[in-house]
């Protein structure tokens, strides 16, 4: 089968969403990735590293570096704070994408840089840790 001029699109940019766009990038797939959130990564994007001396395999570090293997893949393209508003099938996918903005009222920020104000879950905060997913400032 010939992946010439294929295209998928992935929903979700967690470890898994990661990891599937850039498996496929590698098979010459242009790839669509969609993430609800502002930053990629999903939950496993708060683990931290548990090496003292040594690397002690606890896989915290793979999704850093799944990070900058999608960042550096040509054929993936990102699309954050993006939701599916629908799909639909006839002889092929058709896609209705709804963009929020990715950037932060920077007076509704508290002293450590989350942004509190209004998400989906009353206290919620939707940030992820890693040293790459800084809020944008207006």
């Amino acid at each position: 089968m010939s992946t010439e001029n294929k295209k998928v699109m992935v929903i979700g940019g967690g470890i898994a969403g990661l990891t599937v766009a850039w498996e496929l990038s590698r098979f010459n797939i242009s790839v669509e990735l969609i993430e609800k959130t502002c930053f990629l990564g999903g939950h496993a994007i708060q683990f931290c590293c548990k090496a003292t001396d040594e690397c002690l395999q606890c896989g915290a570090c793979s999704v850093e570096d799944m990070l900058k293997k999608v960042a550096d893949e040509p054929n993936i393209n990102v699309h954050l704070a993006t939701e599916v508003e629908s799909i639909n099938k006839d002889k092929k996918f058709a896609v209705s994408l709804k963009k929020s903005s990715l950037l932060t009222d920077s007076e509704k920020l508290n002293e450590s840089g989350i942004c509190y104000e209004e998400s989906l879950l009353k206290g919620a905060v939707l940030r992820g840790y890693s040293k790459n997913n800084t809020p944008l400032y207006v």
